[in-house]
């Protein structure tokens, strides 16, 4: 399979959403983008470590992170619950999916960063072809990091932001 992520040691398939899914998603993010790549273009001005400069990254995120918790939680429902119905799990050599509707996460040992890193790299496959202008080559590698005990104290300040950032190609 193609778009492949490991998260703690376990292969995830991220799958394509239909084209119409693709546009109810990207229609309820619409208010999120402006602010990221403000927050983006912020983040690559960083020189060292992102711990060192935490003050100013919470002060450059902040519109992001308003936007999402002014999203209703039905919006945030559709998004996750669509991203996350394209996303398989490798379960000894076969593929299970990792959401069913009206069931839930079907495995319980997925936690939030989890969540959010499957998600955002969902977006990134299903919707990064109409964003070319991000630079998407940084995503590889950071999932593991992002997900793994081996991650530096620079790389875990901020992991939730980072993650998103990351999987979403926006990463410092």
């Amino acid at each position: 399979m193609a778009n492949e992520i490991e998260l703690k040691g376990v292969r995830y398939s991220i799958g394509r959403m239909a084209a119409m899914t693709q546009f109810h998603v990207s229609r309820r993010l619409a208010p999120v983008l402006a602010p990221i790549v403000t927050a983006y273009l912020q983040l690559t001005k960083v020189d060292g470590p992102l711990n060192e400069a935490l003050p100013q990254v919470v002060a450059d995120i902040q519109p992001v992170l308003d936007v999402v918790a002014a999203m209703k939680d039905a919006d945030v429902e559709y998004v996750m619950n669509a991203c996350l119905a394209v996303v398989q799990r490798n379960q000894m050599n076969n593929w299970a999916p990792v959401f069913v509707q009206g069931g839930g996460v079907m495995f319980d040992d997925i936690e939030l960063p989890g969540l959010l890193q499957l998600v955002t790299k969902v977006l990134v496959v299903n919707l990064g072809p109409f964003m070319p202008d991000l630079d998407m080559s940084q995503l590889e590698g950071l999932e593991e990091t992002q997900a793994g005990s081996e991650a530096s104290p620079e790389r875990k300040t901020g992991s939730w932001l980072q993650s998103m950032l990351a999987s979403a190609g926006m990463s410092h």
